[in-house]
Order: C-alpha cells, then sequence, then structure tokens
C-alpha cells in the first residue's frame, strides 16, 4: 500500500511506495546522492605560472587611459590599494 505524508511544521513530504513485483531490485536510487558527493581532486597545483614579469605602477596607469570614467576610477583604486599593501609587508 503506498502513502504519502506532509508535515507542514518541517516542510517534509513523507513518500512510501510498494513495490509491483516484491523483491524486485532497483540499482542506484542513490544515484542523486552519488552526483552531489563531493570528488576527489587531482595531486597536482589547480594553477600554474606560466610566466611572470614584474609592471610598474606608471605601466598600469598607462594600460588604462583609454577606459571609460567609471573603469578608471575603480582601476585606479586597485592600483592605490596593491601599492598600499606592498608597502605594509615591507
Amino acid at each position: 500500500m503506498s502513502t504519502a505524508k506532509y508535515d507542514p511544521s518541517s516542510g517534509y513530504l513523507t513518500i512510501s511506495l510498494t513495490k509491483e513485483n516484491k523483491g524486485q531490485d532497483f540499482k542506484d536510487l542513490d544515484l542523486l546522492t552519488k552526483l552531489l558527493a563531493p570528488r576527489k581532486t587531482g595531486t597536482g597545483p589547480t594553477i600554474e605560472v606560466v610566466s611572470s614579469q614584474d609592471t610598474e605602477e606608471s605601466e598600469l596607469v598607462s594600460g588604462i587611459d583609454n577606459l571609460s570614467l567609471e573603469k578608471n576610477e575603480i582601476l585606479q583604486g586597485m592600483i592605490h590599494g596593491l601599492t598600499r599593501r606592498d608597502t605594509k609587508l615591507t
């Protein structure tokens, strides 16, 4: 006999279904659980630096001259923040 019960206080809907053929096995009923389980990641690094070069602040400023005023203000703030961070570390 199949039944369904809703608990409004918890928001759970509990459904119990009877099998049409008793003893019938249903494989992978936990497939959703398997799909949502955390996956193991590889042992290698996830970020690889291909090349690196130092960029002067003046080069950054000259590279943003053609941007709109809003983007320019945002980037100026980022450059100012990076400069302040670098001076605090040394």
